[in-house]
């Protein structure tokens, strides 16, 4: 009837949802310390009425087919990898097992504000990514330099991403990389090819060794080596 239908439902990020309903009473889901003030978490999921907790679920996330793969590609790439979840200390350090990780790599039961710090705190020693799905991953997602939503990511995720992937998987993260790393080696190469070849054209011009009629020829070429040395990278595989 009308008296079970909701009036206000609020999420609260990192802990569950309180329901009110038109009778006046009070549902919680989520962690134990949510549904049940002062208890101590134990990895389930429960539901409490009015403060009583009537149930328990107990929630798994399966592994993507393809972290594993994608975890050792990214390591052989150099780059540092770490775990930060929400989730209770043993489950998490078993998904981190299982994937590879030390524990060193791994921390636990970290809360969206406690994530967030985290990225904030390697964004000072020179910037980290971030990748995430969740809602309690957008702050962290947002304070990353670069932060990356899966396919399937909640709409708080992606609207705090810089880059939301639309394929599923894990595959387009690595094409991501791939193409970072060798637009930023093109970039360079340009950048460096350009620094040399204008210092070098107004020197010659200044010193009169080049006419008027060849410093303007020799102008467009600075664009046009700029350009091939784009279309290499991407005709060798730099771009997807």
């Amino acid at each position: 009837g009308g008296r079970t239908q909701p009036t206000s439902a609020v999420e609260v990020l990192g802990a569950g949802i309180v329901v009110t309903l038109a009778s006046g009473h009070e549902l919680r889901l989520g962690k134990r310390g949510h549904c049940l003030r002062g208890a101590a978490d134990d990895g389930r999921s429960w539901l409490a009425v009015d403060g009583h907790l009537v149930a328990s679920f107990g929630l798994a996330d399966a592994l993507r087919s393809d972290a594993q793969g994608m975890i050792c590609w990214l390591r052989r790439q150099g780059v540092a990898l770490s775990i930060a979840s929400g989730d209770q200390d043993a489950r998490t350090v078993a998904v981190a097992q299982a994937l590879g990780f030390s524990p060193a790599e791994v921390e636990a039961e970290r809360g969206p504000a406690a994530k967030a710090a985290s990225l904030r705190r390697l964004g000072r020693l020179g910037g980290a990514v971030m990748v995430g799905n969740g809602v309690n991953d957008a702050l962290a997602l947002g304070a990353a330099a670069v932060g990356v939503a899966v396919e399937g990511a909640s709409s708080a995720a992606r609207a705090a991403a810089d880059v939301c992937l639309t394929r599923p998987g894990l595959a387009p993260l690595g094409t991501a990389v791939a193409l970072s790393r060798g637009a930023t080696a093109a970039l360079r190469r340009s950048f460096a090819f350009a620094t040399v070849y204008n210092l070098l054209t107004m020197t010659l011009a200044a010193t009169g060794h080049v006419t008027p009629l060849v410093a303007a020829l020799l102008m467009p070429v600075n664009s046009l080596v700029v350009t091939a040395i784009a279309t290499r990278w991407h005709e060798q595989g730099g771009g997807p």
